[in-house]
């Protein structure tokens, strides 16, 4: 039985714009009746004294811009946790990555990485893989609860199109069997080694298309896109659809319902939000059995291929040009709906009650 939560003050030092977790899992501690606000100002300059903090990303407070070296930041970031947990404030993380995406390995992110798991007293896991892997690297005190609480669905997002309107708002063929790879268009999540694979497939009938949507991130990316496009034979040029730059949340629905299968080609890492928002839309995923992605795919109707096998990547896509596509949206749908926000913050003050 969960504490009573009158009157509780719960801290998510995130801001809710572009973020659809953190405005997911606050709304679900709300309906438990906790009072939840936002925002890293309110972490540092704000005389509210929450009763909980729930972290999911340490990196953004010091990774990102702001006063002071990355150093500095990491520092005043973990002087003002240490702070909280001394006043007594509980403290929930959420892993959602063994390393952040853009630092690899990097001792100062370790260090921080280490200093949270040890002030942490809830360890949130998307998946009984997250926790045997963090046991390896920034294992919790002894005792600590660590719960399994898989990430929720994507049903708030908006989803008012179908197949044919969008096809037709992005110009593609009706008839065509379409790929598509979504979201910021980083190093880790394989992007050409997915092209590449796209390349070789051969086709059943249907014409194939690619449809690559998101921002390039990484410096010169867009540049190598473009002119990748520009060399590819004239039979498949017409193919492969570059939308780069950002997608506004409103238009989401739009390549998702326009593609067939959503590829994740993932390279390292641990979840992916990808798989939940495809799995949500009913849409087959194909993608690396790595980390929670992989046991997310599994749960239901998916293509998991071997992290960092060209080939079996190729094959998993070309397998998926004869799958039963009703059957993995009706799989897909059904365990996306179990996986709601309120089972999700449910499991974590679960944990939270363990504690106390």
């Amino acid at each position: 039985m969960q504490a009573d939560s009158r009157g509780k003050l719960i801290l998510i030092p995130y801001r809710l714009l572009g973020n659809i977790l953190v405005r997911e899992v606050g709304r679900a501690y709300q309906r438990r009746g906790y009072t939840v606000y936002y925002g890293p100002e309110n972490f540092y300059e704000s005389e509210i004294v929450p009763d909980i903090i729930h972290l999911h990303w340490p990196e953004m407070f010091y990774r990102n811009d702001g006063e002071g070296t990355v150093e500095e930041r990491a520092e005043m970031f973990l002087a003002r946790l240490r702070d909280f947990k001394a006043r007594g404030i509980r403290i929930i993380w959420t892993i959602h990555n063994l390393f952040p995406h853009d630092t690899y390995d990097n001792d100062l992110d370790v260090r921080v990485y280490r200093a949270v798991s040890d002030l942490a007293d809830v360890v949130v896991h998307h998946c009984e893989r997250s926790r045997d892997l963090i046991a390896e690297n920034y294992p919790p005190r002894a005792g600590v609860p660590q719960v399994i609480a898989p990430m929720g669905h994507y049903k708030a997002q908006r989803n008012e199109s179908d197949m044919a309107e969008s096809r037709r708002r992005l110009g593609l063929p009706t008839d065509a069997f379409v790929f598509l790879l979504f979201g910021a268009l980083k190093g880790y999540k394989g992007l050409f080694n997915v092209i590449e694979a796209f390349r070789g497939l051969k086709s059943s009938g249907r014409p194939i298309y690619l449809v690559v949507a998101g921002s390039a991130s990484v410096s010169g990316w867009r540049g190598r896109f473009l002119d990748l496009r520009n060399r590819v034979p004239h039979r498949w040029q017409g193919r492969l659809r570059l939308h780069l730059g950002h997608v506004p949340a409103d238009d989401v629905q739009y390549f998702v319902n326009a593609c067939d299968a959503m590829i994740l080609g993932h390279v390292r890492g641990l979840n992916s939000s990808l798989a939940l928002l495809g799995m949500t839309f009913g849409k087959l995923i194909v993608g690396p059995d790595l980390g929670c992605i992989g046991w997310v795919l599994h749960q239901g109707q998916n293509i998991a291929f071997p992290v960092g096998d060209q080939g079996a990547m190729q094959q998993a896509m070309q397998d998926a040009l004869s799958f039963d596509l009703a059957s993995a949206a009706a799989a897909n749908h059904a365990i996306t709906d179990f996986w709601s926000w309120d089972h999700h913050a449910d499991q974590i003050l679960a944990g939270l009650d363990r504690v106390r």
